[in-house]
C-alpha cells in the first residue's frame, strides 16, 4: 500500500390485533457501545463502524477460518455480525429448492467458534443485521411470498420481527402485523425500535415494548434506522424513482423534519453522529461514484458534499463504501475498475476536507471499521502464490492502518481461503477481530489476535501499491451536464469524449455504445443522440490508447 498524501478536494459547504409473544415484562437494556461488544449493526446505533475500544496490535495473526468442528456454517451472510455477552452473531440468507429466500442464524462462542445454535426453521428473509440488547436478540425478516401472493407450492415461512432468547436460540416473541422489516433495531431506554416498509397499511418506524407490545406507530418512509440521543433518523431508498428521504423523528413518536437527500446518495445506510449525517454516492453502473454527503442533524440541509478520488492517473471512483465515522474524522474506502486502484480516505467530519489517503491496488469493498487507533478496511487483493504446486489467487485481503496519519500498520491476505473471497466486514471486539470473508455464496469467519510480529509469510501480502496505468475516459455533454436534466422527446444532445486522457500517450479510439446493449455502434470524438423516446437511456464511452489499454464512462439521459 503506498504511503498516505494529503489534499484538499471540496470543502464542505454544507398490530390488526395483539402480536403472539412468550416473554417477559424485564426492561430492555441498552446495547453497550463502550468498545468491548459490538452488539449491533456498525457497532452502535448510530451505524458509525467506531468503537472507542481497541482491535489487536501491534500486529495480527490468527485463525484463518474460526468456525468449530461441528458448527453450521452461515452460507451468506451479507449483514455485519454482531459480538455481545460472548457470543459471536451470524445472520444471513439463501435460496432453497423453491427459489424462496430463507433467513438463518446462528450464535457462536466468540472465544472458541463453537456452535452454541443454529436457527432457520420457517425464517423468512434476513433483512439486517440483529441487534442483542438484556441477553436478547432482535432480528428483521421478511415472509415468504406465497404468504402474499398465489404461489400455492412454496412453504410459509415466519415473517416479522423476532425477539429471540440470545442465549437458547429459542423466540421469545413474534410481532407480525407488517410482514416486511428492514435494516437493524435500535434499543434505547427500554424501548425497541424497529421499521417496516411503509408501502404496506401498517408499515412504518415502530417502538415495541420489551414484551412486543406497541408503544406507538408513526407511518414514515423508512429501511434505514439510527439513533443519536434521543433523536432517531430514518432513511428511505428510493432507487431510480426519485432522490431518498430523510426523516429526523424523537424517540417520543414526533416527526421533527423530513427532507430529501441529493438525488445520488446512498439512503440504505447512515452513520448519525450527534451533528450531522453521512451518507455516500450510490453506485449507478455508468460513471464515477465519487461524494460523500453531510447532512444537518438541526434541519437536513446538506452541508458537506466532497469529491474523493484515489491520487492515481487520472483515477475517479465507480465504488464507495458507505461512511465510518470517529471523533472527528468521516472514513470511507473507494475503488476504480477501470484503473484497478482503491484508498482509504479520511476526511474532516466538520468541512468534508480530505485529510489523508492510501492507496492500493487491491480491491476494497466494505465499510471500514474504526477503533480508537486503527482503521481497518478490507477487500480482495490480485496477488498470486504457489503453494505445495497450489496457486492461490486473489486472495481476500485486510489492511489495518494508522487512524491518525493513514501510515500502514499491517496487511493480512487469506491465501487458505477460496480463490475471489473478499473481507466485506471486520468486526473489533474485545482487542480482536471477527473478519467475515465470503465470496457471494460461501463465506467463514476468520479472528485475529494481538501478535508482536509482523504476518507470516503464508499471510503477508506482496507489495501492492497501485501500478496499472490505464487511461481515464469521460463523457461531458452540449447541453452541459444533460445527464441531470429531464429532457423532452425529440432533444438532441451530444456527446464528447475529449477530455478523456492517458498518461500512456495520445487516445486512439473513441467508440460509442449508444442504446446500452453492450455493442459499440459508433466512433468518434463525439456523437450526437436523439431522444426519440420516453425513459431512461444509457450510453456508454469506450477509449483505447497508444498502449492498447481501455476504460470506460456512462451517461444516463432521461426523457420525460
Amino acid at each position: 500500500m503506498r504511503r498516505p498524501s494529503r489534499r484538499t478536494l471540496l470543502k464542505g459547504i454544507g398490530v390488526a390485533g395483539a402480536a403472539a409473544f412468550v416473554g417477559t415484562n424485564a426492561i430492555a437494556a441498552e446495547p453497550e457501545e463502550t468498545g468491548t461488544d459490538w452488539p449491533t449493526a456498525y457497532g452502535t446505533d448510530g451505524r458509525t463502524s467506531f468503537t472507542t475500544g481497541s482491535g489487536p496490535g501491534p500486529y495480527a495473526t490468527g485463525d484463518d477460518d474460526f468456525y468449530g468442528e461441528d458448527a453450521t456454517r452461515i452460507s451468506e451472510a451479507p449483514h455485519p455480525a454482531v459480538v455481545a455477552d460472548g457470543m459471536l452473531f451470524v445472520a444471513g440468507s439463501y435460496d432453497d429448492t423453491t427459489a424462496q429466500t430463507n433467513g438463518e442464524i446462528a450464535a457462536y462462542d466468540a472465544n472458541t467458534g463453537d456452535q452454541i445454535w443454529f436457527k432457520n426453521e420457517k425464517l423468512g428473509s434476513i433483512r439486517g443485521a440483529p441487534t442483542v440488547a438484556d441477553g436478547t436478540l432482535y432480528v428483521n425478516t421478511q415472509a415468504a411470498d406465497n404468504e402474499y401472493g398465489d404461489d400455492e407450492t412454496m412453504e410459509p415461512k415466519k415473517g416479522g420481527f423476532l425477539a429471540i432468547d440470545a442465549k437458547t436460540g429459542e423466540t421469545k416473541w413474534e410481532f407480525e402485523k407488517t410482514y416486511r422489516w428492514e435494516g437493524s433495531p435500535v434499543v434505547h431506554d427500554g424501548t425497541i425500535y424497529a421499521v417496516s416498509d411503509v408501502y404496506q397499511d401498517t408499515g412504518g418506524l415502530y417502538a415495541l415494548n420489551p414484551d412486543g407490545t406497541v408503544k406507538w406507530r408513526l407511518g414514515v418512509d423508512g429501511g434505514a434506522l439510527a439513533r443519536v440521543g434521543d433523536s432517531l433518523y430514518v432513511g428511505r431508498y428510493r432507487g431510480t424513482v426519485g432522490p431518498g428521504i430523510l426523516t429526523k423523528v424523537g424517540t417520543d413518536g414526533t416527526e421533527i423534519w423530513s427532507e430529501k437527500l441529493p438525488i445520488s446518495a446512498d439512503a440504505r445506510t447512515i452513520a448519525a453522529t450527534e451533528d450531522m449525517l453521512f451518507f455516500s454516492e450510490e453506485e449507478r453502473g455508468s460513471g464515477p461514484t465519487e461524494s460523500v454527503f453531510g447532512v444537518s442533524a438541526d434541519d437536513g440541509d446538506v452541508v458537506i458534499d466532497s469529491e474523493v478520488a484515489a491520487n492515481f492517473d487520472g483515477s475517479r471512483p465507480t465504488h464507495l463504501s458507505s461512511p465510518a465515522v470517529s471523533e472527528d474524522l468521516v472514513y470511507v474506502s473507494s475503488y476504480d475498475r477501470d484503473n484497478e486502484v482503491s484508498a482509504i480516505h479520511a476526511l474532516s467530519a466538520e468541512s468534508g476536507e480530505e485529510q489523508w489517503q492510501s492507496t492500493t491496488e487491491a480491491h476494497l469493498v466494505g465499510t471500514p471499521s474504526v477503533t480508537a487507533e486503527t482503521v481497518y478496511a478490507g477487500g480482495r487483493h490480485d496477488t498470486v502464490r504457489t503453494k505445495d504446486d497450489v496457486a492461490y489467487t486473489r486472495p481476500a485481503a485486510l489492511y489495518a492502518l494508522d487512524a491518525e496519519s493513514g501510515e500502514e500498520k499491517w496487511s493480512y491476505g487469506f491465501f487458505e481461503q477460496r480463490n475471489g473471497r473478499l473481507v466485506r466486514t471486520a468486526v473489533p471486539a474485545h482487542d480482536r477481530l471477527y473478519v467475515q470473508v465470503s465470496d457471494g455464496e460461501e463465506g467463514t469467519v476468520a479472528v485475529l489476535e494481538s501478535s508482536e510480529s509482523r504476518p507470516d509469510d503464508e499471510h503477508r501480502l506482496a507489495d501492492d501499491s497501485p501500478k496499472r496505468a490505464k487511461p481515464h475516459a469521460k463523457i461531458t455533454t452540449t447541453p452541459e451536464d444533460a445527464n441531470e436534466t429531464e429532457h423532452e422527446s425529440g432533444t438532441t444532445v451530444t456527446l464528447h469524449g475529449t477530455e478523456s486522457t492517458s498518461v500512456n500517450g495520445e487516445i486512439s479510439t473513441f467508440e460509442w455504445d449508444i442504446d446500452g446493449d453492450g455493442e459499440y455502434e459508433r466512433t468518434g470524438e463525439s456523437t450526437d443522440i436523439t431522444l426519440d423516446y420516453c425513459g431512461r437511456l444509457t450510453v456508454f464511452l469506450r477509449v483505447t490508447d497508444e498502449a492498447g489499454k481501455t476504460a470506460t464512462d456512462g451517461v444516463d439521459l432521461l426523457v420525460s
